[in-house]
């Protein structure tokens, strides 16, 4: 969404933020918007006003395109996706959250997303090789929360992975 972005651009340059954050809807298979059910049971935080968060207090590191990112940042503290196989996104935000000082938030959607449990990236789960590549970024990912004192969020993102390899894998 063109009008989130600058929204969230404006308040980004305005105050010189490192992270800005918005927020996200799903989309069914006929493409209409629906409620993300991630903030319901507190996967991440929901930006309901202009304002800022403790990056501890962001939530699970999904959904990296809900954000916006200042270059400097990403580059002064090398912020980038590692060359893993499968599941990079965990990463990079895990990264990103560890190093930045506040994340800034506003209220709008940024991005409707297509989530549908018989389909997309849940037919994949049945692969072993796809299952170990992820694994292994997401074990990354819980070794930098843990480095960097996120013990809470890589306690909660280690049951919702196992969760979901459970459920659907």
């Amino acid at each position: 969404d063109d009008t989130a972005l600058e929204k969230m651009y404006n308040y980004g340059i305005k105050n010189n933020a490192e992270i800005v954050a918005g927020n996200l809807k799903r989309t069914n298979l006929k493409g209409d918007l629906m409620a993300n059910f991630n903030y319901d049971v507190g996967n991440y935080a929901y930006c309901d006003d202009y304002g800022t968060m403790d990056p501890k207090d962001y939530g699970i590191p999904w959904a990296f395109y809900k954000n916006i990112y200042k270059k400097s940042f990403l580059d002064e503290n090398n912020v980038r996706f590692p060359p893993f196989k499968r599941g990079v996104d965990p990463v990079f935000l895990a990264k990103a959250l560890a190093e930045a000082s506040v994340i800034y938030t506003v209220p709008v959607d940024l991005y409707g997303y297509n989530w549908s449990i018989g389909g997309g990236f849940n037919n994949k789960l049945f692969d072993y090789s796809f299952k170990k590549n992820h694994l292994i970024a997401f074990k990354s990912s819980f070794d930098i929360l843990e480095n960097a004192g996120f013990s809470e969020v890589a306690h909660r993102f280690k049951k919702e992975v196992i969760t979901y390899l459970t459920h659907f894998g």
